[in-house]
């Protein structure tokens, strides 16, 4: 065999390494992006972790098609993630009873909807900016039952998926991205979910956001104003309907 051919095959697995390395070291700086608690985040940070967020929502709302196309029953859908928490340590899902034991139904388990668990710490407020125990941690997400502004039947709930205490500027991305509301991020004093989505479906939730702008739209990040349960101003939640009913 020539030279050549040993200098060319050593070329090529040279650039292999080094695509390898380069992949290595960009998805340790994209994991170490989304970790830290803090709130001093650049405008391309911002842009990414937003768009970041978007598509674990749509991961989410995918896992809940295939698993109901397969066969699970609305009821039977599981939403348990042991490491989404309150600051006081409460789980922010409840169990669902009528899921199947072999975690079929479940959406963030590898035997049911295989969704990894992600918290995106550093895309929310820091920790110690929240004063209630009851409030969620930062970056964790929760699905609730929710009535939807003219999304499906307004008198049957829907499922949807709320990533909390999100900074503002990572709440404007998310919003510019969706093309909602000119990017900004609307203002609402009460909540848009009540209930845990723990199988038992309400015949529709007690509270909901009915103002004009939300008519029809299934996903976008708001402030939730100053609500019992935050006990402060600027907490923003987004949101996105995973199953519309």
């Amino acid at each position: 065999m020539s030279n050549f051919s040993f200098k060319s095959r050593g070329n090529a697995l040279f650039i292999i390494l080094i695509t390898v390395a380069l992949f290595a070291a960009l998805s340790y700086v994209v994991a170490q992006s989304f970790r830290g608690g803090t709130t001093t985040i650049s405008d391309e940070q911002a842009r990414v972790m937003a768009a970041e967020i978007l598509r674990y929502h749509d991961s989410v709302k995918n896992a809940v098609s295939k698993l109901t196309f397969d066969g699970c029953s609305e009821s039977e859908l599981d939403f348990t993630v042991p490491e989404w928490t309150r600051v006081n340590g409460t789980l922010n899902i409840i169990a669902n009873t009528n899921a199947p034991g072999d975690n079929s139904c479940s959406i963030f388990h590898v035997l049911g909807g295989g969704v990894p668990i992600v918290t995106f710490d550093k895309a929310a407020v820091n920790e110690r900016e929240l004063l209630v125990p009851g409030a969620f941690k930062p970056g964790t997400s929760a699905v609730f039952f929710n009535r939807s502004k003219d999304v499906g039947t307004d008198a049957l709930s829907d499922l949807s998926i709320y990533t909390l205490n999100l900074t503002d500027s990572v709440c404007e991305n998310i919003n510019k991205q969706l093309k909602f509301n000119n990017g900004q991020i609307p203002s609402y004093t009460h909540a848009h979910f009540n209930t845990y989505a723990n199988g038992t479906f309400p015949t529709y939730p007690a509270v909901s956001i009915d103002e004009p702008e939300v008519s029809n739209v299934k996903s976008f990040c708001y402030d939730e104003g100053v609500l019992a349960a935050h006990n402060t101003a600027g907490v923003n939640t987004f949101m996105t309907v995973i199953l519309e009913r």
